[in-house]
């Protein structure tokens, strides 16, 4: 990470000042990068879908992936497959109101192009749906790693000026929505923004000759944004799966663009 006061490319718009095109960072020592930690799209048929004849990760995504597909039949129907992709782990969650497909990403690593991805496989899962659609959901999830709580709190606060909490809190979320209107007829979306701090856990896996514990966990702490659009549900209004996918395009770029302003 670049030095405090080092001139570097906006990173962190919300935590430097702009300098002749290019930015101070103004972050306190420690602060991890931004991560991708998950990516999710989320669809709701206008006439509910059967997931045991819904193979959506055959029309959606390269078969040969496809790690593990399950159904269940109560209390509701619900199918899952899950596989490997180049930006972490998807998974496509089908039930007969909704069709979730979560692409989750190493909280340690860069995924620059997860929400791309998402976007593509989730505009294909909407085609493979074979109904009208209700309602869109596009939202993405990323995380910077702080040394400890404290310091997560003190991000927190600095991201969110006037934030109401005090130096012993650890456990915070705050959210805020606002509306836009959307160029897919008179759809409107809902733009949700949601901080917190956060421990998460990770598990490691060791193999090789001589070990003797080949799982170890550990925790770290986050500070975590939230960002979601989606469409304002309508009476009697429903989506072609194009206008459907352009509802996601446009929910892209709003995130997209909230993103930029957060974090850059």
């Amino acid at each position: 990470m670049s030095k405090v006061g080092q001139r570097t490319p906006c990173l962190l718009r919300i935590f430097r000042f702009q300098a002749d095109g290019e930015c101070l960072l103004s972050t306190p020592r420690g602060i991890g990068a931004w991560r991708v930690a998950l990516v999710r799209a989320s669809i709701f048929p206008a006439r509910p879908v059967q997931p045991g004849n819904l193979n959506i990760w055959s029309l959606a995504v390269d078969q040969s992936q496809m790690a593990a597909d399950q159904s269940q039949f109560a209390p509701i129907p619900q199918r899952t497959q899950v596989g490997p992709t180049p930006f972490g782990t998807l998974a496509f969650q089908i039930m007969p109101a909704r069709v979730d497909v979560v692409l989750t990403g190493d909280p340690e690593k860069q995924d620059p192009g997860a929400l791309a991805a998402i976007l593509e496989i989730g505009t294909r899962a909407t085609a493979a749906i074979g109904s009208e659609i209700l309602r869109v959901a596009l939202a993405v999830q990323v995380i910077a790693q702080t040394p400890d709580a404290e310091k997560a709190v003190a991000f927190l606060k600095s991201a969110v000026p006037g934030l109401p909490v005090d130096d012993t809190e650890r456990d915070i979320i705050f959210q805020r929505l606002r509306r836009s209107l959307a160029h897919t007829g008179s759809a409107e979306l809902n733009l949700i923004e949601k901080w917190s701090t956060v421990t998460l856990q990770i598990t490691q896996q060791f193999i090789g000759p001589g070990v003797s514990q080949p799982f170890h966990m550990r925790s770290i702490d986050v500070v975590q944004l939230e960002i979601e659009a989606n469409n304002v549900p309508q009476d009697n209004v429903s989506y072609r799966a194009d206008d459907s996918a352009f509802l996601l395009s446009e929910a892209k770029t709003l995130v997209e663009n909230l993103l930029k302003e957060r974090i850059g």
